[in-house]
């Protein structure tokens, strides 16, 4: 039977307070202003009137342009006159209200008033492209989307271009509505030396080099040229915003543990520069005061910094914040740094050596999976430890344990110590030496006779595996089709080997980790935590320092990975430097943001699905409120 879709096509466009707001009533004005403006006579000061809008955005067939008219009248010669072939068509009443109806129909569901001024916070150039854009007076925020979500691409990186545009065209807003931009790029600065030489940028462009391997690299919508004000804002810094800027508590502790953020002689330079368009921690506290404000490891920093072959990057860092009528204040309180031990030219800026927490985590990933952004999947991984498989092997009809497979638990610690005792940690890669697992041969995968029986190495749960029957040898796409058929699908050893490797690294994560944590909460005093950085998407490390530390409260936002760059660098241009006396700054979020705050789809574009779907669907149209809610109940309740 055809399951009937209640399709809740709420057709409010009319009946929200007002189709065209003020500022749209404002355009339409214009617009029957600037259509006398072909009279008008030129003048020595003429004001500039802007025709480039239909309901708020760009018509695909006008180009940005501005049409000069007198202060004084309307009446003479046109100053100068662009040409448009629409003005000169013929139109009655009836098709001016189709044109209407149909431009409510494609107006964006988040388009906002004309006079909206943005202020945009950025992740760009890295992994997890982001944007965030809020609305610069009230602090709301309108938009905010992953590179990921447009390209479909996991943790996708680069520019920003495609994220701007799209943003705009939602809110059906222009690049001149944009008054500010924070980003961030934790690989290296983008201010002085990427963005400074739009020339450069087109040169790489032309070769296919550097970020110009990536369409937009050099376009408007990346660089932002035409924004005055622009800055930076450090990795850590940028993480821990963004936690507690919307954190349900107005005090607390913010834990940021990553896997690398900012690089220490950018930040140190930056400061005794006086850059004002790039801000992190030291900036906070003062010139030449931060190694007597922020407890620092290693203490002797600065003197290793200057000796070593390359840089040293943010590791682990502990913030407390206070969010009252004066604003929102962020103080640094601990900061450790880990060595970039490899050139940061290779392979993913040397991260597999370095020795942060995150850095770690993600090496024991890359050993297992291949990959280094693969951490979940050593974070599910750990738990079969304490799994054990019976191995059952056929004898004279009868089926005979043979053995219990039951993965070894790698006893040497990769990671111990205290991170905040300088020299404390003690690290150890042997575990993770020579040849990545995903890599190995293993002579469990085949059979006496050299064919492969195991084609998924790392699924070993207790499901019976079953290969291609007779019946699918004649749509086999190649030999290894007629894998022969295993009764049980045990672990192979690569598989164990990864289990053991796995469950070491979270167990090493979890008791070192959680050991920081509850220094911090000690010194302190704080109640409230608020995590942040890649290490805080290890939800069974969040769950063991909210239940065993004594926090009244804890709080993680739905993206503390570095796609929540973004939010943070949005929110420290609303309130980051707030004065108290300053009446004017936007107010701060009282609530989480919601991590649904992407693109939705208009009328028209709905209408259009349905009509492609409509042979396979019952359609009806509710337009009462009440009636919808209800339905809704209905059908949740139902299942």
């Amino acid at each position: 039977m055809q399951s009937l879709l209640h399709l809740l096509l709420v057709s409010a466009i009319w009946q929200q307070s007002s189709i065209f707001r003020q500022d749209d009533a404002a355009a339409a004005g214009g617009a029957a202003v600037a259509a006398f403006a072909f009279l008008s006579p030129p003048s020595s000061k003429p004001s500039s009137l802007s025709i480039n809008r239909i309901g708020g955005k760009k018509s695909s067939h006008q180009t940005d342009r501005s049409i000069l008219i007198s202060n004084n009248n309307l009446l003479g010669s046109l100053y100068s006159t662009p040409f448009d072939l629409d003005l000169y068509n013929d139109s009655n009443d009836e098709d001016d209200d189709d044109d209407i109806s149909e431009d409510l129909n494609n107006r964006s569901p988040l388009a906002v008033p004309l006079s909206t001024q943005l202020i945009l916070g950025i992740n760009k150039y890295s992994h997890d492209t982001t944007l965030c854009a809020a609305n610069a007076q009230t602090s709301e925020v309108l938009f905010a989307i992953s590179k990921e979500r447009i390209t479909r691409s996991k943790h996708d990186g680069g520019n920003i271009a495609t994220l701007v545009e799209t943003c705009l065209d939602c809110l059906e807003l222009d690049l001149d509505n944009v008054v500010k931009v924070v980003m961030n790029n934790h690989h290296h600065r983008i201010l002085p030396l990427i963005e400074s030489d739009i020339d450069h940028m087109e040169w790489e462009e032309g070769l296919g080099i550097n970020g110009g391997v990536e369409t937009g690299y050099s376009d408007e919508y990346n660089v932002l040229e035409s924004i005055e004000d622009k800055m930076e804002l450090s990795h850590h810094l940028a993480h821990a915003y963004s936690v507690c800027a919307q954190a349900p508590f107005d005090t607390g502790m913010v834990v940021v543990m990553d896997g690398m953020g900012e690089t220490y002689r950018v930040m140190k330079k930056a400061m005794e520069m006086e850059d004002e368009t790039y801000v992190s921690d030291f900036s906070l506290v003062g010139n030449d005061d931060y190694y007597e404000e922020i407890e620092i490891v290693p203490r002797d920093l600065d003197e290793l910094a200057k000796k070593s072959y390359y840089d040293w990057r943010e590791a682990e860092s502990v913030y407390t914040f206070c969010k009252d009528e004066a604003g929102l204040r962020v103080k640094p309180i601990f900061k450790r740094f880990t060595q970039e031990n490899s050139p940061p030219t290779l392979y993913n800026h040397g991260f597999e050596n370095m020795d942060s927490l995150g850095a770690l985590y993600s090496r024991a990933s890359s050993h297992i999976f291949g990959d280094w952004n693969a951490c979940g999947k050593a974070m599910g991984l750990a738990p079969w430890q304490d799994h054990a498989w019976d191995d059952e092997t056929e004898v004279e009809g009868e089926m005979k344990k043979k053995q219990r497979i039951i993965p070894e638990m790698i006893d040497a610690p990769i990671v111990e110590g205290k991170l905040y005792v300088d020299g404390d940690l003690k690290i150890n890669r042997m575990s993770m030496k020579g040849m990545p697992f995903i890599s190995r041969v293993d002579s469990d995968m085949f059979d006496d006779e050299g064919n492969m029986v195991r084609t998924k190495r790392y699924d070993f749960d207790d499901n019976d595996y079953k290969g291609p029957t007779e019946e699918t040898n004649d749509e086999k796409k190649d030999e290894s089709d007629s894998t022969p058929v295993s009764e049980k699908q045990l672990p192979t050893r690569v598989a164990l080997d990864a289990i053991g490797l796995a469950a070491r690294m979270q167990t090493d994560l979890e008791t070192v980790g959680m050991d920081f944590v509850k220094h911090f909460k000690e010194q302190t005093g704080e109640t409230n935590l608020c995590l942040a950085g890649g290490v805080a998407l290890n939800s069974v490390l969040n769950g063991r320092l909210c239940r065993e530390l004594g926090f009244e409260n804890a709080f993680v936002p739905p993206y503390p990975g570095d796609d929540g760059i973004a939010v943070g660098c949005c929110a420290y241009g609303l309130f980051g430097g707030q004065a108290g006396e300053d009446k004017s700054a936007p107010k701060l979020w009282n609530e989480s943001l919601s991590p649904y705050l992407g693109p939705l789809p208009t009328s028209t574009e709905m209408a259009e699905a349905v009509a492609w779907a409509e042979p396979w669907l019952d359609v009806e149209i509710i337009t009462d409120e009440k009636r919808r809610i209800d339905i809704l109940v209905e059908e949740i309740s139902s299942g």
